[in-house]
């Protein structure tokens, strides 16, 4: 048997307020309580069925990927999560075409070296070619880390105070430079871990 917890009457069960004093019983705020979270959990799934979806990649398997692949992952990266990103809460977008050029650059930088010969071209011609195709390669793929970079700050900066925004979604320069997708890749899991953004299947 419950007891009010104002007026000290005994409580027939499933009674949600107080026959003698009018309070709400302890049922009642049971039921409160559960209304409650009900209505939170449909604000949850509400704002993660609209989060924008992207592939979410274990961090462990990513240096896996990149050496299996010589490297290749990471244009492939730019180009399978294009779409994604560009549905993202952001002014600016990655450009379709700047992806495929990367992917050809890289697979140039691979490839090249080796036919140049084949195609009778000479060593010190060859060399100039090859440093080209690298050095386009390696700039394109600054501008690209940088650019999917904005685009993860604007689109965290709908969601969270711009000063916590520039501290937590890839902070450090040195690492986005270096690592490229790979660093992105961690963010992004991260963004999702905060339920900024939803993971894809």
């Amino acid at each position: 048997m419950m007891i009010c917890q104002h007026c000290g009457a005994p409580l027939e069960a499933g009674v949600e307020l107080c026959p003698f004093c009018g309070s709400p019983t302890p049922y009642n705020e049971m039921l409160l309580d559960e209304k409650v979270q009900r209505k939170q959990a449909l604000q949850r799934k509400k704002k993660l069925d609209g989060l924008a979806a992207i592939k979410h990649v274990s961090g462990l398997s990513l240096p896996f990927l990149w050496i299996a692949t010589m490297g290749i992952y990471s244009p492939v990266w730019y180009l399978t999560r294009a779409q994604s990103l560009n549905r993202m809460n952001s002014p600016k977008k990655l450009p379709l075409l700047a992806t495929i050029v990367q992917l050809a650059l890289c697979l140039g930088v691979l490839i090249l070296p080796g036919s140049w010969e084949e195609m009778g071209v000479d060593a010190e011609t060859a060399s100039t070619y090859n440093n080209y195709v690298f050095s386009a390669s390696f700039l394109l793929s600054i501008w690209l880390a940088f650019r999917v970079k904005d685009i993860l700050l604007a689109h965290a900066s709908q969601y969270l105070e711009k000063a916590v925004v520039v501290h937590t979604i890839a902070p450090s320069t040195v690492l986005l430079v270096v690592f490229g997708p790979l660093y992105l890749q961690t963010q992004i899991n991260k963004m999702i871990f905060m339920e900024l953004l939803t993971p894809s299947v």
